[in-house]
């Protein structure tokens, strides 16, 4: 053979070598992926499994451990327990709970507990055991029981309203798992209905339920329609005649006003029932009550009510007064149909310690009646009880005579006679 020919031979040898090696390599390579993917994935299962019997093992040692625990729980405790029985499943924790009926009938956070978690699941069957193992005794049921048949109740309100009503308003009064205002109570964070519907008790003129419930569902109202509905609901039940409507729907129009001012005062406007005046002049003073106070918010203010009395002018001044006195000076001198209100009383009585000399070019604004005459001697009698020696010297000052001085020791003899003895002892 010709040495060209075997060197040829050889060059092509290796030519297929250099070709066939890679091709192998991934072969091999690809072989190898998928051993140690099957060993992963044995090791994973392996992992699991060993997992699963760590988190038995790790849910038999907790079970034991909440038997075990003891009946009064930290608050770290409590929670921790808590979170646990939502994680497990009902048949697994109802053991433990079996135990710790039959170790003590007093008070056991644990059982409550346990109580809770089932009544979220199952509340009829939750308030079934309950009866089974504490038979209400004739002398009444201990506190601690007491406390765990409330536990059950308000849960099993909680997770189905609806099913929790039927069953309380299809049982007699003396088999119910709470009084009527309690039932209400359980049921109004979910359905204000329904809370109303269970608040319900016979009729009697001295004292009127709807006011009770009104005021445990109201907190609860989440939209104007919801606070529409109960105030409906409220206005078809018989009152007594001397329960004006404000009594018992000034609470729900108050949370209406909270989502719905305008609202909330067409709706005291409309209110089904022949004297609605105090029950618009609460709902009136409660939705003004966060506005700044200004000249022209309390103008608005005493615009809002039916007719403005004497004390509203107080309530609106007062809290003029309280951020601008000026102003409130202002306001009040433009109420003449209240001449008469506490509120300027009030005003004076504050601007004379402040300022004597303004509180008496004040009374000077008034309109020249015998008010005015009462209120001068409203705004000196408070100087002659702090400087009665100063008293004369001031209004002399102001240009008054000795004879309108003693005309006005006159009238203060009269109604302020403590300050006008002061006042003459000088």
């Amino acid at each position: 053979m010709k040495p060209k020919f075997l060197r040829f031979c050889g060059s092509l040898a290796l030519l297929l070598l250099a070709a066939a090696l890679p091709l192998w390599l991934l072969w091999r390579r690809a072989e190898l992926a998928r051993e140690q993917g099957a060993e992963l994935k044995s090791r994973a299962a392996q992992s699991a499994l060993a997992k699963d019997r760590d988190k038995k093992l790790s849910a038999a040692q907790q079970l034991a451990g909440l038997e075990a625990a003891p009946s009064r729980l930290s608050p770290d405790d409590f929670l921790k327990w808590e979170t646990f029985c939502q994680d497990q499943p009902w048949t697994a924790l109802q053991p433990v709970l079996e135990t710790r009926a039959a170790q003590t009938s007093g008070e056991d956070e644990v059982r409550t507990l346990l109580l809770v978690r089932w009544a979220s699941e199952d509340g009829p069957a939750a308030l079934a055991w309950f009866r089974r193992r504490f038979p209400l005794p004739e002398t009444g049921m201990p506190p601690a029981q007491s406390a765990d048949l409330d536990a059950i109740g308000a849960t099993w309100a909680w997770h189905d309203p609806a099913g929790f009503s039927a069953v309380q308003r299809a049982a007699p009064p003396g088999e119910r798992m709470a009084d009527a205002e309690n039932l209400c109570r359980w049921l109004a964070p979910r359905d204000p209905a329904l809370a109303f519907e269970a608040g319900r008790q016979p009729y009697n003129p001295s004292m009127d339920w709807t006011r009770p419930a009104a005021e445990n569902i109201s907190p609860y109202l989440k939209t104007p329609g919801d606070a529409a509905k109960l105030l409906k609901l409220i206005s078809k039940e018989n009152h007594a005649d001397h329960n004006p409507p404000s009594n018992y729907c000034t609470v729900v129009l108050q949370a209406w006003a909270d989502m719905d001012e305008a609202g909330a005062l067409a709706a005291a406007k409309s209110y089904p029932d022949g004297d609605t005046r105090s029950l618009l002049n609460y709902t009136v003073h409660y939705v003004m009550r966060g506005r700044p106070q200004t000249e022209a918010n309390a103008d608005a203010w005493l615009s809002m009510l039916p007719t403005g009395s004497l004390h509203d002018v107080k309530k609106i001044s007062n809290g003029l007064m309280s951020a601008d006195m000026a102003a409130a000076g202002r306001w009040l001198l433009k109420q003449d149909a209240h001449n008469r209100s506490q509120g300027r009383r009030d005003y004076l009585r504050v601007l004379a310690y402040q300022d004597p000399v303004a509180a008496l070019h004040y009374t000077d604004a008034m309109p020249r009646d015998d008010w005015r005459g009462e209120y001068t001697a409203q705004t000196v009698a408070a100087w002659a009880r702090e400087s009665p020696e100063a008293t004369t010297a001031l209004l002399q000052s102001q240009g008054w005579s000795d004879a309108r001085i003693a005309q006005l020791k006159d009238r203060m003899a009269a109604e302020h006679p403590e300050a006008a003895l002061w006042w003459w002892d000088w």
